[in-house]
């Protein structure tokens, strides 16, 4: 049940004028230009409309919309969008929420 015992040579490296520094200098930070000044904002993704969906869930939501759903609000491109444009799972969904 003996441990070693380090001396004090070996614990701690005896402190040096030469030494370098353990951590790099802080960074100096640039200004931005003028134009790009402003309020800092969320990095946030676009909202998800009707506009900017990939186009099998757009085909998807035609085809919905010709079954005489609504889309108002984009709720159900939303909800096409979540379910990657699968129709018979959006319809489950709906279905089972009325059932409720």
């Amino acid at each position: 049940d003996c441990l070693p015992v380090l001396s004090r040579s070996f614990a701690t490296a005896p402190p040096t004028e030469t030494a370098a520094p353990l951590l790099p200098p802080p960074l100096t930070p640039i200004p931005a230009p003028a134009a790009v000044r402003g309020p800092i904002l969320p990095c946030t993704r676009p909202p998800i409309t009707s506009l900017n969906l990939p186009p099998h869930i757009h085909a998807a939501l035609g085809c919905m919309l010709e079954m005489g759903y609504t889309n108002s609000g984009e709720w159900l491109a939303k909800l096409l969008h979540n379910k990657n444009g699968d129709i018979n799972t959006v319809i489950d969904i709906l279905n089972s929420r009325m059932s409720q």
